[in-house]
């Protein structure tokens, strides 16, 4: 099994994968209309030194039945709490993949706004700095056709056959992933003193170069930037990056890349 569900008040909240009990804990929320099986093929490359720790946002996995919330504020006191008590008993990290970047800056700063300690390292990936507006058209009032098509692009999925099926089940949690993206405003706070790095594609039309160096503002910590290609989800096959990014910070080597496909 490479995966157990949390126990405490976080159960619904956080699937935490087979690790070393010493490990550092890394938090994994979600992107938009995502859950944890786009990352299960990492999954090898951090288990021989940390526990990966998937957000698990209602509407997806084995919440798929609760219905998704399209508000931050509606979510993040019970996700707080959840990762409050998964990191009071050693260190962790986040990473966090568009929507994900989001959720996990915000999750590193309610944690902080707790008197938890902050993140080893915050690993943002495919999203501007919280207080860059969001590139692109918005998403929140266009029709389910126009929103099915939009989400199938930025996922590399063909208009037509299973995958496309597939994604049009999850047009609901996406819908709501999309809107609370889009209603979200930053707050002014100070900045994090977590290190910080920055993920993103010069293809991805969801980012931009200056929205990217933006986030050097959020921490007074290490900051820097690194540049790939590809669209959106240019993130699949760099697993092994986030796990240097990750592992370097605890001192712990990870995986050889090689292993990453």
């Amino acid at each position: 099994m490479t995966a157990t569900t949390a126990t405490g008040r976080g159960t619904a909240w956080l699937s935490v994968c087979d690790g070393p009990p010493d490990g550092p804990l890394i938090l994994v929320p979600p992107f938009a209309g995502g859950g944890r099986s786009f990352f299960r093929e990492w999954e090898p490359l951090f288990r021989p030194w940390a526990r990966l720790a998937y957000v698990t946002l209602p509407g997806r996995d084995q919440r798929m039945r609760e219905p998704a919330r399209d508000h931050l504020d509606a979510l993040l006191p019970d996700l707080l709490d959840a990762c409050a008590d998964a990191v009071r008993t050693g260190p962790y990290a986040v990473f966090g993949h568009s929507m994900g970047a989001l959720l996990g800056y915000e999750i590193a700063c309610g944690l902080r706004a707790r008197g938890l300690p902050e993140p080893a390292r915050l690993v943002v990936s495919g999203l501007c700095s919280p207080d860059t507006p969001l590139p692109g058209k918005p998403l929140e009032k266009v029709t389910d056709l126009e929103l099915l098509q939009e989400l199938a692009t930025i996922m590399e999925v063909p208009h037509s056959g299973p995958l496309y099926d597939l994604v049009a089940a999850l047009l609901p949690t996406a819908r709501a992933d999309f809107t609370l993206c889009e209603r979200y405003r930053w707050e002014p706070r100070p900045p994090l003193t977590s290190p910080v790095t920055a993920l993103w594609s010069s293809d991805d039309p969801l980012t931009t170069p200056d929205g990217i160096a933006a986030w050097q503002r959020h921490t007074t910590g290490a900051f820097r930037s690194l540049r790939f290609g590809g669209p959106h989800f240019f993130i699949r096959e760099l697993g092994g990056v986030v796990a240097d990014e990750l592992s370097a910070r605890h001192g712990r080597p990870a995986p050889r890349r090689e292993r990453q496909r």
